[in-house]
């Protein structure tokens, strides 16, 4: 994996989640047209990330919850 390959891949979730500059995008897309690699990872971050955001949030029951802050509550009390 190259230097440029690297640099590209740490901004690959604000490229997916639209927070990059429109030089930094069009440094991404064009490198994306020839790296093979990398286009395979950015597509296996998107499916990923909308894996994650289409996954339903689990409640956790009351009792769990009301034993876990006393626990929580113990323990920074010291006890």
């Amino acid at each position: 994996m190259s230097q440029q390959c690297r640099e590209l891949l740490k901004r690959c979730s604000a490229y997916l989640e639209g927070d990059l500059d429109g030089a930094c995008c069009e440094e991404m897309q064009k490198h994306m047209q020839t790296c093979s690699r990398c286009r395979e990872m950015l597509a296996e971050m998107k499916w990923t990330i909308e894996l994650c955001k289409s996954t339903p949030v689990a409640q956790v029951p009351h009792e769990v919850h009301d034993a876990l802050r006393a626990r929580l509550a113990a323990a920074r009390s010291g006890h």
